[in-house]
């Protein structure tokens, strides 16, 4: 899945994922939730 893709799964604007990805940006609980959610992943594989 694209960084494009990833945003547009989950109504984000690219530059999130871009900074999320480039340590920049700490995302929220929610965004967090929405990556597991897009990825289908456990929340817990995002932090390994």
């Amino acid at each position: 899945m694209t960084q494009v893709e990833l945003a547009a799964e989950m109504d984000i604007d690219v530059r999130t994922i871009k900074n999320i990805e480039s340590g920049k940006y700490n995302p929220t609980l929610v965004v967090i939730l929405g990556l597991a959610s897009a990825l289908e992943v456990k929340v817990s594989e995002l932090f390994k």
